[in-house]
């Protein structure tokens, strides 16, 4: 399976090189050329522009995106999307507000372009996995991708939650609860009962609670 990746960055850097152990086609792309000739020296592809970068992907593209949040993504979401295909799969791996994911989602559907959010927590690593990871947006793009998820995630540490959005909500529920304060508990639970989602809170909790892990 050929993936794109855009974002080298220390997390997309590590996901690159671990989906390259595990047999995948990768092809990044990084507006910084020295990571990109660090990477390209453990033999991954790089590409030096967007345009390149789409137009070295086989349709259906599947690109993980793991830049930051915010502006930039917006950025690089509205570059990009000029040179997809419809039925192309983004992941968004970054840490997004649930809304912007929503508001982002609405408009990659417009224009028939599958998104899924994902909360990801934990470190990539190339030989071994400490990553959980929750997932909002079309299921049947999730389908297409839950290999890539078993492969990335540790067993049984990824969750599908719903429509778009709710893969970085769920994370951002974990984020507020991870502490183990009963206040911090509370405003978890109370967010995600007054949320837009229809989600299976005990699902949701009983995956962080059986897939806990340590971050330094």
């Amino acid at each position: 399976m050929q993936i794109g990746l855009i974002g080298l960055e220390e997390t997309g850097f590590n996901l690159a090189l671990s989906l390259h152990s595990k047999g995948y086609k990768v092809v990044v792309y990084d507006h910084n050329e020295d990571v990109l000739q660090d990477i390209h020296r453990k033999g991954i592809s790089t590409t030096k522009s967007l345009k390149d970068f789409a137009e070295s992907l086989s349709t259906k593209r599947v690109i993980w995106m793991m830049i930051s949040a915010g502006d930039r993504m917006d950025e690089t979401l509205a570059n990009l999307s000029g040179y997809l295909s419809v039925s192309d799969i983004i992941i968004d791996g970054s840490n997004s507000f649930y809304k912007d994911t929503i508001r982002r989602g609405q408009a990659l559907q417009g224009m028939q372009i599958d998104y899924l959010d994902c909360g990801v927590i934990g470190d990539i690593h190339r030989t071994a996995s400490d990553v959980r990871i929750t997932i909002g947006g079309n299921r049947f793009a999730l389908n297409f991708c839950e290999s890539l998820f078993k492969d990335i995630a540790a067993h049984g540490g990824y969750l599908y939650c719903g429509r778009s959005g709710s893969g970085h909500f769920a994370s951002m529920i974990y984020k507020a609860v991870k502490d183990g304060t009963m206040q911090n508990l509370e405003e978890g639970l109370s967010g995600a009962h007054t949320s837009e989602f229809t989600l299976d809170i005990e699902k949701i909790i009983n995956f962080w609670k059986h897939n806990s892990i340590s971050e330094n």
